[in-house]
């Protein structure tokens, strides 16, 4: 397919080298420098000499480009609108139909999202759902089918919940069902069946996902199994004898007096022989945890153990990953991220989180759009990456640049300098403090006069400008800028001071 690219002069250089790394692409740079405003009559008349197929213009030319394609004979599509959407848009080219109307970078981003959402829903299907369960390996927990032939599913643990109060146990369940938790994890630090029973009957009135316990304690256990929980967690090799024969779906650590064995050939081979002792001992549907350690205290080591004991074994994985987010000073979105791989490669169905510390907050939300992009990147035989979802949060795929337009680059440049003086506002002072939200006191002669609250840094500028609370044009800009910091600092869970 012989393909002309039609930029503006400004961006010419960069376009053709762009475009020599392709076959078949040529590049047509036209005046003005701005592709916004390329001459579209100019181009129609290069076009006639037949020898393209396909016509990419900038993404910025406003209106419907229907008309050259009719004109000349000749596929017509807007590209992206931005340059460093350019090379991603040329890969897609045999993949997506482009658009005379819509930019390509526009298009293809929601045709990716649309694609990728279908091909998750898919595992949905009644049909698709009764054919995977007959891998292998499969099960099924309350309901939510587990095995190879599904995504990931995320375990979601309500940590100390025999500690909480009702409304706090049932908030952090549905938080985490928000967030795409597939099941709930009761985790408890004591016995008290009582109350386990109690925390059971709430979640099944109040969160329609399958329910799980993580406790040691016999008594817990045996409630749990009592109350028709629909997975527990974890037994070990001093465990597994005092648990009688049940259908339930039970976790199976490798751990006997007390201790797991930190070598991985160790590791699996007790994880084995405890598989084998639960089986002797009547339950039905065993799911292996070969146990993940912290970073610099055994990481390496335990994931050799998961690789090797599924190379070996046709089990449902448990790969837990609160040992390495709560152990690391790192941001979790990125980890979450790389655990997902990790967890995917060891061939894992589970995968298991607390989000219990303040850094660690959104990990189910991360596991569960982690857990799909492993899915999907499995399913296209890729690196899980331009999948349609993705966990970038702080930094973009793509950087985007506007160029310096062509009128202003005469201008002399002054450098900025901030003014060393302060001088307080005649209107009075503001006090920025989050929370669940943003919350604005303005001050007057030192008494609060005025509570404007919110999430979005805009609308509270808004507001106090409309109230005619500003005196002073710098203490405006000043106010803009630290309502802005507030506003980042709620959406993305962390500290926020006043400067």
């Amino acid at each position: 397919m012989r393909v002309l690219l039609v930029t503006g002069e400004a961006a010419r250089k960069r376009v053709e080298e762009i475009a020599s790394k392709y076959d078949d692409i040529e590049v047509l740079a036209v005046s003005p420098s701005l592709a916004s405003f390329v001459s579209l009559e100019k181009v129609v008349d290069h076009l006639k000499s037949g020898r393209f197929d396909r016509v990419i213009f900038p993404g910025l030319v406003p209106g419907d480009l229907t008309w050259v394609e009719k004109e000349t004979g000749i596929k017509v599509v807007k590209g992206p609108k931005d340059l460093a959407d350019l090379p991603f848009v040329l890969d897609m080219l045999d993949r997506v139909e482009l658009s005379p109307v819509i930019p390509a970078d526009e298009l293809l981003r929601e045709e990716m999202k649309k694609r990728a959402s279908e091909e998750v829903e898919k595992t949905r299907d009644p049909a698709y759902v009764e054919r995977m369960l007959g891998i292998p390996g499969s099960m099924v927990i309350g309901g939510v089918p587990v095995g190879p032939g599904f995504p990931m599913r995320v375990l979601a643990e309500i940590v100390d919940a025999d500690n909480l109060p009702d409304h706090a146990v049932l908030e952090k369940a549905r938080y985490f069902k928000e967030s795409g938790a597939d099941i709930i994890d009761i985790g408890l630090t004591r016995p008290c069946p009582d109350r386990l029973e109690e925390v059971i009957g709430m979640l099944r009135d109040g969160v329609d996902l399958p329910l799980s316990v993580d406790t040691m304690e016999l008594e817990n256990i045996q409630t749990a199994l009592d109350c028709g929980v629909d997975l527990v967690l974890s037994l070990d090799f001093d465990m597994i004898p005092e648990i009688g024969a049940t259908e339930t779906p039970v976790v199976v650590v490798p751990r006997k007096d007390g201790s797991i064995p930190p070598g991985a050939r160790e590791r699996v081979s007790l994880l084995e022989e405890c598989i084998a002792l639960a089986e002797d001992t009547g339950l039905r549907n065993i799911i292996a945890d070969p146990v993940l350690d912290p970073p610099n205290q055994g990481l390496v080591e335990s994931i050799i153990a998961y690789k090797r004991f599924r190379e070996a074994n046709q089990i449902p994985v448990l790969f837990g990953v609160g040992n390495v987010t709560e152990l690391i000073d790192a941001d979790s979105t990125g980890v979450n991220g790389l655990l997902c791989a990790l967890a995917s490669e060891c061939g894992a169905d589970i995968i298991f989180s607390p989000e219990y510390s303040d850094k660690a907050a959104g990990s189910i939300r991360e596991l569960a759009t982690g857990a799909r992009m492993m899915y999907l990147a499995k399913k296209r035989q890729s690196a899980p990456k331009d999948l349609g979802m993705d966990l970038l949060r702080l930094k973009d795929k793509r950087i985007r640049r506007v160029p310096l337009p062509e009128e202003v680059e005469g201008l002399e440049g002054l450098e900025a300098r901030a003014n060393p003086e302060h001088t307080m506002d005649r209107k009075g002072y503001f006090k920025i403090y989050v929370a669940d939200r943003i919350y604005c006191v303005h001050y007057r002669k030192g008494r609060p006069r005025h509570l404007v609250t919110g999430t979005d840094a805009k609308a509270i500028c808004d507001t106090l400008f409309n109230l005619g609370l500003f005196g002073d044009y710098s203490h405006a800009l000043y106010m803009g800028r630290e309502l802005q910091k507030a506003e980042w600092s709620l959406k993305n869970g962390t500290s926020y001071l006043q400067e």
